[in-house]
């Protein structure tokens, strides 16, 4: 090739010698180019493509425009014209640069390659283009000849150093502004926007539509139908763009294709979205618009309502359907609520309530409504009973209201259950007429205060009456204790019902006399089961609404708090009972035991676990067994023996503790003179003999006085064989013979030898004492219809109060609730644990992140 181009180029009008020679030299020369022939043919690609990519960047600027708009899919929303009209515009505008940029590029010849290999290389004076010049005479001249072999061998060297530099077409001389970067950013961005739909939105800006009508599958319609909040379900969508739910090629078609069927709770919500087409559009179900569509932008329309009532959803644009679903509308069903039991008092006068209460979605909330039955007239009381975390279906309860501070406790009333969902309906039990529980107060003065509150809700305008009978109990101080809080009290209310004629006197009047009667009755017990009550009720109530975990903790400890308080103050006034002659009465039935303060204590932990757990319905369990064993507990601590018994027994015990005391003090003082003789026997004959006689006159005295006490033993001994049976603790016959050794050794002015029987004596008092108080204990306990043997024991099993077995103390099952065991709990506080620690882990994929916190939330 090499040969026919310098042939070609340096050869014209020679003869046929000098074409020989030319065709010699020439054979020299494409020997001498063969080993950079390749380099030259680079060297013109490389000129090819700088002519090239200059001339297609125009027509490359336009072809990046047209491909951004269609995968935005920006040109199926305009009308079908516009359309047209933009892919003529686009197609003249690519012909247009093509052919203008096109037009001048031409093909480098060898030269070119040559100068250009020339020209990166750096090589001086053209060598390349110099060996290619055949020289045209002097061959046969010898010193032509060898100036042309060194010229040859020079070129020749050259050829080690050729190279190519990069091509550069020059585009930033072209394109300072840098278009062509905002063209590549703009197209990846429609790109990534359009996804997988890249292809089918290239396809459809390519078939712009003609007809006058809508074409259905140009438009994306979207539609969700959200149910309401409460119910809990996820949103159902019915369409999404260019779902099957949409018409595919034809207008026609979406009336063709099978109608789906939803089913959706009432007041559920509906949202369209349309996105093409032209024309109005409407949402309607069986012909009646069920939401208003507003423009967004452009063709866009949304549309927001409420599905109210079954039928067909049709959304149409332009006349056009663009699709159709059958909706049934499940209606919401009113909650129901019922008795479990009927209403009772338990034993500590509170009003049971065991009730049932469900709805289709969810309880809302459940009530009691109390009316008093002989006064109409009068609003009803409305106490709210339970109200839960959303979603609970159906519900067993039972509550423990405190209705004795209420005016109309002891007094005959209607209670009527409600229970209301979230949508606002409302359900109702039967009514039943019952008796408030009232308090029964022992004191005296206590109950006489009840009785005149009483009084002033069955006829307010017995006022007067009911002011002289609080103005008797004022001047009568001395049946309160002379209590000048207790005395000022009545005398306000007494001061008030005369003087004061409001409306708002009497419920005041009512609330100060019912908190003096507790004052009365019980101090600071009182208080201390209020608060317990008001705080367990609380904490009841946070459970089942599913309050945050601080506010759970934070009701335990004020639980753990009140429930220390209470039992303290129930131990303090049981020991102020045994002082004042009040023997405890145990009011249980054979089958129970006693229970300890432990047992307690044990259950309150269990559902302070539970709740750390996340278990929150075991611990709501757990602490309606607690509110049950309080309830039980005290009513095993309350009540009363028999007047006679109980002062026979305290009287007996007082004189117990007065022959105790009295001893005590004849043994202090014998042996007060033993040491005081001892030192007097070296001392001087005078002064010896005054301390001997004064000691001989005490150890008379006190010999009188063990002699009065052993007599006062002997009757009591008497007293108590007839009370037992002629059983009596034989440590007490062994005290009596003690104290006549005492006697007599005294009477001998041997008061040394007197102190050992005194303490023997006293010895036996104290354990015949406490013989007696365990006899006592029983025989009260038998009064009550125990069998004999151990307090409490029956026939039966063996139950305490609250209805457990002995072996239940280690919390296995209390009344039918199952109490995890001490490594199921640690297990769920294990398990809780490894969740949090993988929550925390937030490196972990957004999927396993979003499922540890579903795990997690019932905790």
């Amino acid at each position: 090739m090499i040969e026919t181009t310098v042939l070609q180029e340096q050869s014209g009008g020679k003869g046929v010698l000098a074409l020989v020679t030319e065709r010699k030299r020439a054979e020299e020369t494409v020997k001498d180019l063969e080993g950079v022939m390749p380099l030259v043919l680079v060297a013109r690609s490389f000129l090819f493509w700088e002519k090239l990519w200059p001339a297609l960047w125009p027509s490359l600027a336009v072809l990046l425009v047209f491909v951004s708009l269609a995968l935005s899919d920006a040109l199926t929303l305009l009308p079908g014209i516009l359309h047209l009209f933009i892919l003529l515009a686009f197609a003249m505008a690519l012909a247009a640069s093509l052919w203008v940029g096109l037009r001048r590029v031409r093909l480098p010849n060898t030269t070119a390659g040559l100068r250009r290999l020339e020209n990166d290389s750096n090589l001086r004076h053209r060598p390349l283009t110099a060996l290619a010049e055949i020289q045209e005479s002097g061959t046969a001249d010898p010193q032509s000849r060898q100036l042309w072999e060194a010229h040859r061998h020079s070129v020749q060297q050259q050829f080690k150093n050729l190279r190519l530099k990069v091509p550069s077409p020059g585009l930033p001389v072209r394109d300072p502004i840098a278009v062509r970067v905002l063209l590549s950013l703009v197209l990846l961005v429609t790109l990534v926007r359009a996804g997988d739909d890249w292809q089918e939105n290239l396809i459809r800006s390519v078939q712009p539509h003609l007809s006058g009508a809508v074409a259905a599958n140009n438009i994306q319609l979207d539609l969700w139908v959200s149910p309401p909040a409460y119910t809990g379900q996820a949103p159902l969508v019915l369409a999404t763009a260019n779902s099957d739910n949409t018409a595919d090629d034809e207008p026609d078609s979406a009336i063709d294709q099978p109608v789906q069927h939803y089913e959706v709770p009432q007041s559920s919500s509906l949202l369209v979205q349309i996105q093409g087409g032209e024309g109005p559009a409407s949402a309607t179900i069986n012909g009646l618009s069920t939401a208003t569509f507003k423009t967004l932008s452009g063709n866009s329309l949304r549309a927001e309502g409420t599905i109210s009532g079954s039928g067909t959803l049709q959304v149409t644009r332009g006349g056009e359907t663009l699709g159709s679903w059958n909706i049934t509308v499940i209606a919401d069903e009113v909650p129901t609520i019922e008795y479990l039991s009927p209403p009772q008092r338990s034993e500590r006068a509170s009003l049971q309530v065991k009730y049932n209460a469900a709805d289709d979605y969810g309880v809302a909330s459940v009530s009691l409504r109390v009316t008093l039955y002989d006064r109409p007239d009068l609003a009803p009381e409305l106490v709210e009973l339970l109200r839960p975390r959303p979603g609970i279906t159906d519900i067993d309860q039972s509550s423990f209201q405190d209705f004795t501070p209420h005016p109309w406790a002891g007094l005959p009333v209607e209670l009527t259950l409600l229970v209301e969902d979230a949508l606002g309906q409302k359900g109702e039990s039967d009514r039943i007429l019952t008796v408030l529980p009232e308090r029964i107060f022992q004191h005296p003065v206590a109950r006489a205060l009840v009785e005149q509150r009483k009084a002033l809700t069955q006829d307010p305008e017995k006022r007067f009456p009911v002011a002289r009978v609080l103005a008797q109990l004022y001047q009568r101080p001395e049946h309160f204790f002379d209590d000048i809080v207790v005395a000022l009290a009545i005398h306000s209310a007494q001061r008030r019902l005369l003087f004061d004629k409001s409306d708002e006197a009497i419920p005041a009047v009512q609330d100060l006399l019912w908190k003096t009667a507790l004052r009365i009755e019980e101090g600071e017990l009182s208080l201390a089961e209020r608060d317990l009550r008001e705080i367990m009720e609380a904490l009841q109530r946070a459970l089942a609404e599913g309050a945050p975990d601080e506010v759970i903790k934070r009701l335990m400890d004020q639980l753990q708090a009140a429930l220390d308080r209470y039992m303290d103050e129930l131990a303090r006034q049981a020991i102020k009972d045994l002082n004042e002659g009040n023997f405890p009465q145990a009011n249980i039935d054979d089958n129970s035991q006693t229970m300890g303060r432990e047992d307690l204590q044990q259950l309150l932990d269990a559902a302070r676990q539970m709740t750390e757990a996340g278990a929150n319905e075991s611990a709501r369990e757990l602490l309606a067994q607690l509110q049950q064993m309080l309830e039980n507990m005290r009513a095993a601590t309350s009540g009363s023996q028999e007047a006679r018994e109980r002062r026979e027994a305290m009287e007996t015990m007082e004189r117990m503790n007065g022959m105790l005391g009295r001893q005590r003090e004849l043994l202090d003082r014998s042996f007060e003179r033993s040491q005081r003789g001892e030192s007097n026997q070296g001392q001087p004959q005078g002064e010896g003999e005054d301390g001997r006689d004064q000691n001989r006159g005490e150890n008379q005295r006190d010999a009188f006085s063990q002699q009065r006490l052993r007599d006062e033993l002997g009757q009591m001994m008497e007293q108590l064989r007839g009370m037992f049976g002629g059983d009596v603790p034989q440590s007490l016959g062994e005290a009596q013979n003690e104290m006549r050794s005492a006697e007599e050794a005294l009477r001998g002015d041997q008061p040394g030898h007197a102190v050992e029987p005194q303490r023997r004596a006293l010895q036996g008092l104290q354990q015949g004492a406490q013989s007696l108080v365990d006899r006592f204990m029983q025989q009260l306990g038998q009064g009550q219809g125990g069998s004999a043997g151990t307090f409490g024991e029956g026939p039966g099993t063996r139950r305490d109060p609250l209805g457990r077995n002995p072996e239940g103390q280690g919390m296995g099952r209390v009344e039918g609730v199952e109490v995890p065991g001490v490594s199921e709990r640690e297990r769920a506080l294990g398990i809780k644990r490894e969740l949090q620690r993988r929550a925390g882990e937030r490196d972990r994929p957004r999927f396993e992140l979003d499922y540890l916190e579903r795990l997690l939330r019932p905790f």
